[in-house]
């Protein structure tokens, strides 16, 4: 998986949360993270995330990272970013590079908490 095509710059401090044992980020979580990186795994995972992300206290310059699996007929990009497009998340707006494929397998969506 390739961590730099989410463009974080200066961003170091990452957390990593709900990721399941087979896939390892090679970070190490930071107690005061600048980047939030979320594993979704079903729909309700999304709403997980928002709460997890309204929880924590991040900087202003933030990224959070939804991160998925292609190929989930139960959860696409599309569900996933209804919610943030549709206006229900106010909380948050989408980041260059917004969509992105880290893997052959794996995608994200890159926002920050404002």
């Amino acid at each position: 998986m390739d961590l730099s095509k989410l463009k974080l710059g200066k961003l170091s401090s990452l957390k990593a949360v709900n990721f399941p044992a087979d896939i390892d980020l090679g970070i190490e979580n930071s107690r005061a993270p600048e980047v939030l990186l979320y594993f979704v795994a079903k729909p309700q995972d999304v709403s997980s995330f928002v709460d997890l992300c309204l929880r924590t206290r991040l900087p202003d310059d933030n990224r959070v990272v939804m991160i998925y699996r292609k190929g989930n007929k139960a959860l696409n990009r599309d569900t996933i970013i209804a919610p943030f497009r549709g206006g229900t998340h106010k909380e948050f707006k989408l980041k260059p590079p917004m969509l992105c494929a880290l893997s052959e397998t794996l995608s994200a969506f890159v926002m920050q908490k404002v």
